[in-house]
């Protein structure tokens, strides 16, 4: 049957969710309607303004090789001094560092041109001199710039024909071309090539003008570009090969990768995706825009934007939802403060419940609830009850045997006088000379070392599941299967029995450093019939042990005195065991525990 306080919260929690339900669900349809949208205008801005950018990066090679060829129709540059063309190409590199190649082919075959070329501590500016022979071999020099000196690094005859290169042959036959991207021969990286035809006043093909791009500078650019957090941009030609990769993934093995079979996830999706369309898609999480260069900077590239689509609207996305979440937050406001407070008070209840159970299970924890005052004063008072009850129960604990407590107490019965027979196991443990040690030392030395070998004592009995039943001067006297019953009472005893044992030769090897007088000590164990209960008046007794069985302990006892020994136990205590110990008989029904 449910509580009034459960069916309240249950009907008015439902009912306000309900509620907080219809308008959340009305605010995210509405925001996502509006997010869709600007996602798409967004992904289109970001693609086109980095096309832009991309176009920018190479807007430098049309007016650079313009000039150079209006030098040489003025007369300015003469292309057939080879020494001047490469100067003039170093002087481009420097103007235009975004360049990688600025050069001169000849009809003759011969080539003249200024590099960048990567060394481990960067980029080191070189010329190179290619001069065709009448024996069809090209002589290949070149220099690098060291300390503003030109020292010469290679010297060797190849076959190099510039002639017969693509950005030649399309070159001499434009007026300005894009072409590529293909493989380098000098370093056999991806590039592209601007070429411009040259010609002489009447219309002769003189050469061809180059300015020349790798795609690792490119890439370098579009690494550096920020696109949210983790966004990606590409530059792909319309053919799918990959010209500008943020990773530097543009070349395989010998060739130019190509986007449709790209290891780049992102770009062979967003790729094969894009369907030749510049409207931005989102598809396997990813936001996706394509965009192609201006068309004043005449080559057939796109920029491909890819951006996790979490992260591109994620912020947007993420303030709709906590529109709703707002929305549902201040209409259960009233609940959750109903229901912490409901729980506030049944958590003060109930821990009040739980140690009452415990105080019935004689289980007296550290725990005072006074110390965690409550803001109702009727959980106070209860609470200060329970620790004068505690208190007063532990120190009653302290007086009568707690075993015989916590049967009480589980068995929710009071006391009353009387007894009943039943075989237990008894043991007896006396200090010898106890008396002698009092008159002859200190008596605060002697009752401290007393107190210390009491607490152990009793500490072993209680672990071994025995019950102090009285202290009788120094002397202890300890039961076993009482007043819970135990049928493994002689063998728990007996283990008891030797722990003490053991643990008073200890105390006797360490007395003299702790500066307290050897508590030689003898002890005896016998298992029989004995009276056990309430012994006393109607109001006032106390839990006591008599009979055969304690008499005959205590012999057991006593015995040690005659043979020398520390440990007996009588011929009844050791049949019971279920364990053999090693024993000897010292006299009929007398054994020594070794």
């Amino acid at each position: 049957m449910a509580s009034l306080r459960t069916a309240l919260t249950t009907v008015v929690v439902g009912l306000l969710l309900l509620a907080a339900g219809g308008v959340a669900t009305n605010a995210w349809f509405s925001t996502r309607a509006l997010l869709d949208k600007t996602w798409r205008d967004t992904a289109r801005m970001t693609a086109a303004r980095t096309a832009k950018e991309a176009a920018v990066f190479l807007g430098d090679a049309d007016p650079a090789v313009r000039m150079t060829e209006h030098l040489a129709d003025e007369g300015l540059l003469d292309p057939n001094d080879y020494d001047a063309v490469m100067d003039h190409a170093v002087l481009m590199l420097e103007t235009y560092p975004r360049h990688t190649w600025f050069s001169w082919a000849d009809e003759q075959g011969s080539l003249a041109a200024a590099l960048w070329w990567p060394t481990e501590d960067g980029l080191e500016l070189r010329r190179d001199l290619r001069l065709r022979q009448e024996d069809g071999r090209t002589w290949h020099r070149q220099w690098a710039r060291t300390d503003g000196a030109w020292l010469e690094v290679r010297n060797e005859y190849t076959s190099y024909d510039p002639r017969t290169r693509p950005w030649y042959i399309q070159g001499s036959r434009a007026d300005g071309v894009w072409i590529g991207p293909y493989l380098f021969l000098s370093r056999q990286q991806p590039g592209a090539t601007y070429a411009l035809e040259s010609r002489d006043a009447q219309g002769v093909l003189r050469g061809v003008w180059t300015s020349d791009f790798e795609c690792g500078p490119l890439s370098a650019y579009l690494a550096g570009l920020q696109v949210e957090d983790t966004g990606r941009v590409y530059v792909v030609a319309d053919d799918g090969a990959v010209l500008g990769h943020p990773l530097g993934q543009v070349a395989g093995e010998g060739e130019v990768l190509n986007a449709a079979d790209h290891p780049d996830v992102w770009l062979r999706t967003a790729w094969a995706n894009h369907r030749g369309s510049s409207e931005p898609v989102a598809i396997d999480g990813l936001v996706i825009a394509v965009h192609p260069f201006p068309d004043s900077s005449e080559v057939p590239w796109n920029v491909v934007v890819v951006v996790p689509e979490d992260e591109l609207y994620g912020v947007a996305r993420a303030q709709a939802r906590q529109a709703a979440q707002l929305t549902l937050a201040l209409l259960l406001l009233a609940v959750v403060w109903g229901l912490l407070f409901s729980r506030y008070l049944a958590n003060a209840v109930r821990s009040v419940e739980r140690q009452m159970g415990q105080i019935a299970r004689f289980e007296l924890s550290d725990v005072e609830l006074a110390e965690k005052p409550s803001a109702f004063r009727e959980i106070n008072q209860m609470s200060t009850a329970h620790d004068h009850m505690k208190h007063g129960l532990r120190s009653f604990a302290r007086y009568v045997p707690r075993q015989l407590v916590d049967q009480l107490m589980q068995g929710g019965t009071e006391a009353t006088p009387g007894g009943s027979e039943r075989v237990v196991t008894v043991l007896f443990c006396d200090i010898a000379g106890f008396t002698t040690l009092v008159e002859a030392g200190d008596p605060k030395v002697v009752f401290a070392a007393l107190s210390a070998y009491l607490t152990e004592m009793d500490e072993i009995i209680e672990d071994e599941d025995g019950c102090v039943v009285q202290y009788l001067g120094d002397a202890i006297m300890a039961v076993w299967g009482a007043p819970a019953e135990d049928e493994d009472h002689a063998q728990k005893a007996v283990i008891a029995a030797r722990r003490m044992r053991d643990a008073i030769t200890r105390r006797i090897r360490e007395a003299a450093d702790a500066g307290w007088p050897e508590l030689h000590t003898r002890i005896g164990v016998h298992t029989g019939p004995c009276l056990i209960g309430n012994v006393g008046a109607a109001e006032r007794f106390s839990y006591t042990i008599v009979g055969d069985g304690v008499r005959t302990a205590e012999r057991m006892e006593g015995l040690n005195k005659t043979h020398g020994t520390q440990l007996l136990i009588s011929d009844a205590t050791a049949s019971r065991l279920r364990a053999p110990l090693h024993t000897e008989p010292v006299e009929p029904g007398v054994h020594r525990v070794m």
